[in-house]
Parts: C-alpha cells; sequence; structure tokens
C-alpha cells in the first residue's frame, strides 16, 4: 500500500486549525483532555529527541538521502513508521502515550508494536526533531463536541516544517494517503508546538 501525506502550504492547512491523557513508558491512565494528552506527547518528544537511540535510528533511516532535504527526511520517517508500526486503538476510558525508546526498543526487537495517533505523532516527531527538523502536532475534530466547556478532539498528528519554505508536511500515518479527505471534514483544530 502506498501513502501520500497531505502537504500544506503556509502556516495552516486549508482550515483554520485549533486543540489529546499520561503514560510513562507502558502505563495507561485515564483521560484528561486534549490538552493533558498533548502535554505528554510534547514532553515525550523533547527528550526523545535527545535520546541516542532514537537519533541512531534516525539517521539510519535518512542515510541515503541528500543533506539538508528537510521534506524527504521527513517523508521517509513517515514511511519508515508505516512499515514497522500497527495503528491500535487505546482502550475505552484509557489512553496510553509510550516513549519513542519504548516503540523503537519493540521495532528493534523484530515485534510490530500496535500504536495509536498520540504514539505514532510522539515516534514521528521525535525521530524528526532528533534531525533538527521543526515539529508541531495538530489536533483535529470531526464534530463540535463540548465537554465542561472544553473542545473536544479525537485526532492527533505531526507536521515538520520545510525551513526553505516556512510550508508545513502533515505527516498522519492513521489517515496515511486520505489525508486531504480526513483534513476535509476537520470541524476543528488546533495547533501545539513540539520543538
Amino acid at each position: 500500500m502506498h501513502y501520500q501525506p497531505y502537504y500544506s502550504q503556509g502556516e495552516r492547512p486549508r482550515h483554520q486549525l485549533h486543540g489529546v491523557g499520561r503514560v510513562n513508558r507502558s502505563r495507561s491512565m485515564s483521560y484528561h483532555g486534549a490538552p493533558h494528552t498533548v502535554s505528554v506527547i510534547a514532553e515525550n518528544i523533547r527528550k526523545g529527541q535527545a535520546d541516542p537511540l532514537v537519533r541512531q535510528v534516525a539517521e539510519r533511516i535518512t542515510a541515503r538521502l541528500a543533506n539538508k532535504d528537510v521534506t524527504s527526511e521527513a517523508l521517509a520517517i513517515y514511511y519508515w513508521v508505516l512499515a514497522h508500526t500497527r495503528y491500535t486503538r487505546d482502550p475505552a476510558n484509557a489512553e496510553f502515550v509510550r516513549t519513542p525508546r519504548v516503540i523503537l526498543e519493540a521495532i528493534l526487537g523484530r515485534e510490530t508494536p500496535g500504536i495509536d495517533c498520540d504514539d505514532m505523532t510522539v515516534l514521528i516527531g521525535a525521530l524528526c526533531a532528533s534531525i533538527g527538523a521543526a515539529v508541531r502536532a495538530i489536533t483535529v475534530a470531526f464534530n463540535s463536541m463540548v465537554y465542561r466547556g472544553e473542545r473536544q478532539y479525537s485526532h492527533v498528528f505531526p507536521a515538520v516544517q520545510e525551513p526553505t519554505t516556512g510550508a508545513w508536511l502533515v505527516l498522519d500515518p492513521v489517515a496515511g494517503d486520505k489525508t486531504a479527505q480526513m483534513l476535509g471534514r476537520v470541524t476543528h483544530a488546533k495547533i501545539w508546538p513540539m520543538t
């Protein structure tokens, strides 16, 4: 199966983008809303970008690419994650957010870890950030659900900035080659800087 990530122009994809709980390693917790989950994603990306294992894997993935080709590096990492993981939802009322090291150790141990959108955001975000890319997470909603006065978001994915043009490359492994259609269904979104 071949995937093409949606490439947005300028600061935002086609829509106005507006704002997913906490687990260290493999421990789960109850869901506390998008801001809390995004804070855990950001923490895992920031710690992961400084992890020598994450850097080593990113270097291996991008070793045969031209120097300073951020778009090709990001796409190589995106396709590598697609080839080595399987999308699996979290259990109801629980949120798993794994560190990139935990996911990579499973992959390097010849496993195919089942991970969801927040884990994929962490893994792609940390791999790209470890080789110098600017990364953001984008949370999206497909309806207007509000709980306790806060907008509820049901999906998250990473985007990497192409430094020459400033454009953001949306890397959504869950939507895959249907990313443009998924973005067309978004009713609300929020951008979260990660690096």
